[in-house]
């Protein structure tokens, strides 16, 4: 695992060990649910989104659509809303591209809880 840089986004914090994560997909302004919750695993996260895999092959690029997902980091849970931008097949899996679409405040968070991940990362 390891924070690369890319000049748009700050830092990506990449996962060697795969996060378990939950998820589901709802209309675009989450006032209904479109689907039950499904499994997959976070490949890595930034302040912007995440790449996520899961077996579940699910709609991309549909502005009339959000995935809502649940995950841990750190020693924080969070509920994040977004869009998938951008999906590709990878063996028997799909991976995803997801946009976030949370406010400033969760980034703040976010960002201390992905600096204090990476550091105990370091240290173990």
């Amino acid at each position: 695992m390891f924070m690369r840089y890319r000049r748009n986004e700050g830092f990506r914090l990449e996962f060697g060990q795969p996060l378990d994560i939950q998820f589901r997909l709802e209309d675009g302004n989450g006032e209904r649910t479109v689907s039950s919750s499904g499994d997959a695993k976070m490949l890595d996260i930034s302040l912007q989104g995440m790449k996520i895999e899961t077996d579940l092959n699910m709609p991309a690029n549909r502005p009339s659509m959000s995935i809502l997902v649940d995950y841990r980091i750190h020693k924080n849970n969070y509920q994040t809303r977004g869009q998938i931008v951008w999906k590709k097949p990878r063996a028997n899996q799909w991976q995803y591209g997801i946009q976030f679409s949370h406010e400033e405040e969760i980034e703040t968070q976010l960002l201390k809880d992905l600096k204090a991940f990476a550091k105990d990362q370091e240290h173990a």
